[in-house]
This record gives C-alpha cells, structure tokens and sequence, in this order.
C-alpha cells in the first residue's frame, strides 16, 4: 500500500533541514609597534564563514561594513561596536610593548594578535 506523508512531518523535515547549517562568527584584533610600518597601529577585523563583514583601525577609529548586507545596521550598532574597537586599542597597543620588554626587544616589527568566536 502507498502511504502519504503528513503535512507536519514535512514541515518538521523542512524546518531542521534550515536549521542545520553552521555558520562561524569570529573577529580578529591586531595590534603593531612601530608607527613607522605603514600599518594602523590596531586593528579589528569581522569575519563569518572566513569572509570579511566589517573593520575598525587606529587611523580612521571607526568601524566600517565591508559585506555588503552589513549596510543594514543601524547606526547605534555601528557606534557600539566602534566604542569596543576604541576601547580595545590602548589595551592592544600596551600588550605590544609588554611583550617587547619580556623578550628584551626595542626595535623592529612586533605584533600582538587575539582571536575570538
């Protein structure tokens, strides 16, 4: 005999067939010594699925969408998040230097980075 599935079984099929994907959410903070390196000094970088979504850096103190569907924040997320990347950088800036003076290093390219998510 043929049996028909039921409405709700494929509703419940469909609806954990759309929820089964993962997706990844990480940022990456980075902080440089040497003003002289044609870097921003600190930087924030968002990433989902390992493609970019916004930046902030020491040179603009702002952060930006990059991905194109960011553009749909408002703009009190956009302030939020630049008041974390401002009051991350002086954190950033001053682990460089402390790690320059634990490895008894003063000049040169040093970097400091930190990833979340």
């Amino acid at each position: 005999t043929h049996r028909r599935m039921s409405p709700l079984l494929l509703l419940i099929l469909g609806v954990s067939g759309v929820c089964s994907d993962s997706h990844s959410l990480r940022y990456y903070y980075t902080a440089v010594s040497g003003k002289g390196s044609g870097l921003p000094e600190f930087s924030t970088v968002g990433c989902v699925d390992d493609q970019q979504i916004d930046n902030y850096n020491s040179d603009s103190r702002v952060t930006r969408p990059v991905a194109p569907w960011m553009n749909n924040e408002g703009p009190e997320y956009w302030e939020t998040v630049t008041q974390i990347g401002r009051g991350a950088e002086p954190l950033f800036r001053n682990n460089v230097r402390i790690a320059m003076r634990r490895f008894n290093q003063t000049g040169g390219l040093h970097s400091y980075q930190w990833m979340y998510g």
